[in-house]
């Protein structure tokens, strides 16, 4: 799945041409399109002006609310060549990241997974994403706003054979949910559902 992510930016930036307070999620919206669509230099200009204690000299107080930005931040910092500052502040979002649930509205997902992968710690990124997986994570949709596939955090775990089966496995599991939801929707029978939802 590709999209035309500097495009998309490009639309949303239109949005607060001559806009003296832009919203948050707009100025969100074009680091994280700008940052998929590789222009690191506007991806960097909207995610200081989200986020500006981010590129303040002095470490930023990390958050439950701003661990993710961070993350993409550090990400656009290592594709600008600024690895030590990139590392500093990966390092701090996974202390936070580790005291977070992974899964359910507050869960963080894979974020340890796609912060071990950014720091090159490629077998623990591995294990993490096996316990994500064995927890119930099933998906980076809801916590990212884009698809496993994409995901550029985890670029350095493709074609490693434990990622690809991982993959996989998730993609089966997914096939599977919906195909359950297919059959409720035509049964007019959600019991069984129902009682997985429950029991998870």
């Amino acid at each position: 799945m590709q999209g035309d992510f500097a495009g998309a930016a490009e639309i949303v930036e239109r949005t607060i041409d001559g806009v003296e307070n832009p919203r948050q999620f707009q100025l969100s919206l074009i680091a994280g399109f700008s940052m998929l669509a590789g222009d690191f230099e506007k991806a960097r200009k909207y995610a200081e002006l989200h986020d500006p204690e981010f590129a303040a000299d002095a470490d930023p107080e990390v958050t439950a609310h701003n661990v993710a930005n961070l993350i993409r931040y550090a990400f656009i910092l290592q594709n600008q060549g600024e690895n030590q500052r990139a590392n500093k502040l990966l390092e701090l979002a996974l202390v936070v990241v580790r005291t977070l649930p992974r899964i359910g509205l507050s869960g963080h997902g894979i974020r340890d997974v796609q912060i071990l992968a950014l720091q090159g710690k490629t077998l623990e990124a591995l294990a993490a994403l096996r316990d994500a997986i064995d927890e119930g994570f099933r998906g980076t949709v809801a916590s990212n706003g884009w698809p496993l596939a994409i995901d550029p955090y985890l670029n350095s775990l493709r074609g490693q054979p434990a990622f690809e089966a991982m993959v996989g496995e998730l993609d089966d599991e997914v096939a599977r949910m919906q195909q359950r939801v297919i059959q409720a929707e035509q049964s007019d029978n959600w019991d069984e559902l129902r009682a997985l939802v429950e029991s998870s």
